[in-house]
């Protein structure tokens, strides 16, 4: 029988971080990060019903804190549909994502291994999911069929149990019913807890377990026991180790901040000290491994900062510490990968590069644009929110041409008869076709369409935010350009 004897905190709600917060990260770190593993590869190959012609967008997880995917390439099932692709081997294990209609494939996957999946039946994306920036794909495991003990096909089979006992167990301890059922709801997970004797699969139940008896049986003052397996080795590589660390961690700074370490914290993370916030840890007595330290400091910077908690200058001055003198060569790698992610799209940053044709088939760079304010406009159809956007914008843009440029990006696959709408209807703008390239929005962070970012006439984001036409973009620009 599993037993489970941690008791810890009183209630838990599984919240899915999927943050569909989509980014360019350059693959070139990969690569790097990969180098000592020359001329291994990661090849994966699948099939399913329906997903002939279909094309399938490829990412890997930046990291477990920010949670981010970084597009890699895509592939094309051909027309019985099936797909094949390599990538370069990781020094660990890293996450991949497989994204074709409305699912999210999860792939964890590890050097020089051959991944052969199986694909459920296709499942369309529908036409209003597609223009929703809050739609959230069906995230599933796919069975490896090459390797039956393949760790995918344990942790899957291990989780599709879990997560149905967690969600009995989390509200009847919610509610306070039926306590008396939660020795039942843990028992059946015995079958699938002893699936296999591989150490990563072991490891990844025995955090899993720890999560649920943090659910199951409550919190007491002083309890240390909650987070003593994470401090005899840290395993970034292990999702359920980082779930486990992101449940225990996440608001530890604000906790902290109201009790006795609350002036030392704060001087800590003024001054970006990591030797202030180790001896703030070891006096709570938590987190006591150097590396996980690190890395709990760096979970709460990057969610205080979008929290409200941090300033800009605080965060960069602890991420930067972080990036020279962290513990280990994979947190000081996190702090520079953090830092890029919520800085590459501020004020002052250099406009991230694009290379598109326009409707004459000229192939168009920011550059073109240089020694006037350039309006990027993203654009993915002709429902009635872009129509609203671009008309205002149209009311307006011929007052500041000496001084503004506009680039109207079309995504999505129906560029010939968007742009003809619109060139229809009087818009003799410069329609740049992206059909061909399909992660353009996760590189300029667009999030909802349509979309605006505003560059100055050096190439460099000229505001952290730019507004929409509805929202006084034109305020913005007559201040900037200082036409009235």
């Amino acid at each position: 029988m599993l037993q489970c004897s941690f008791p810890l905190p009183s209630a838990w709600q599984i919240t899915k971080r999927m943050k569909s917060r989509g980014i360019v990260l350059t693959v070139l770190a990969f690569l790097a990060l990969s180098a000592d593993l020359a001329g291994q590869v990661i090849k994966v190959e699948g099939e399913g019903e329906g997903y002939a012609y279909e094309k399938i967008e490829v990412f890997l997880l930046s990291d477990p804190i920010s949670a981010r995917l970084n597009p890699v390439t895509v592939v094309k099932c051909d027309s019985a549909g099936k797909f094949s692709f390599e990538i370069p081997s990781a020094e660990r294990y890293t996450t991949l994502y497989l994204k074709t209609g409305a699912y999210l494939f999860k792939l964890l996957v590890s050097a020089g291994k051959e991944y052969r999946v199986s694909l459920p039946p296709y499942a369309p994306l529908k036409p209003e999911d597609a223009g929703n920036p809050f739609f959230s794909p069906a995230t599933v495991v796919p069975f490896v069929v090459n390797d039956t003990t393949d760790i995918n096909n344990l942790t899957g089979r291990f989780d599709k149990i879990y997560f149905g006992v967690m969600t009995g167990v989390s509200e009847r301890v919610a509610n306070k019913t039926k306590l008396n059922e939660i020795p039942r709801l843990l028992e059946s997970l015995n079958p699938v807890a002893g699936l296999s004797d591989n150490k990563f699969f072991r490891d990844y139940v025995t955090f899993r377990m720890i999560m649920l008896n943090t659910v199951s049986h409550g919190e007491y003052p002083g309890r240390k026991e909650d987070s003593v397996m994470i401090n005899m080795k840290f395993y970034p590589e292990n999702p359920a180790c980082t779930d486990l660390i992101d449940y225990l961690f996440r608001d530890y700074f604000r906790v902290l901040l109201s009790g006795p370490v609350a002036m030392q914290l704060t001087a800590a993370i003024k001054n970006g000290s990591l030797p202030g916030f180790e001896e703030v840890f070891l006096k709570d007595g938590k987190a006591v491994n150097r590396e996980l330290q690190h890395y709990v400091v760096l979970l709460n910077m990057y969610n205080g900062f979008y929290n409200g908690l941090f300033d800009e200058g605080i965060l960069s001055r602890v991420l930067d510490s972080a990036a020279a003198n962290g513990a280990t060569g994979y947190i000081r790698e996190l702090a520079s990968t953090l830092k890029e992610h919520v800085f590459r799209m501020k004020k002052g940053s250099v406009l991230p590069q694009f290379s598109l044709p326009d409707t004459s088939g000229k192939v168009v760079t920011p550059a073109a644009y240089r020694g006037k304010y350039l309006l990027v406009v993203f654009i993915g159809d002709t429902r009635q929110e872009t129509l609203s956007e671009l008309s205002l914008l149209k009311s307006w843009y011929e007052k500041y041409r000496n001084k503004l440029s506009l680039a109207v990006i079309v995504t999505g696959r129906e560029y010939g008869k968007i742009a003809g709408y619109f060139r229809q209807r009087g818009y003799r703008w410069n329609f740049l076709d992206a059909s061909e390239a399909p992660f353009i929005t996760n590189q300029y962070e667009i999030r909802l369409l349509p979309g605006f970012i505003l560059a100055d006439p050096e190439g460099r984001l000229a505001e952290d935010y730019c507004p929409l036409p509805s929202e006084n973009l034109q305020g913005l620009i007559a201040r900037l350009t200082g036409t009235g």
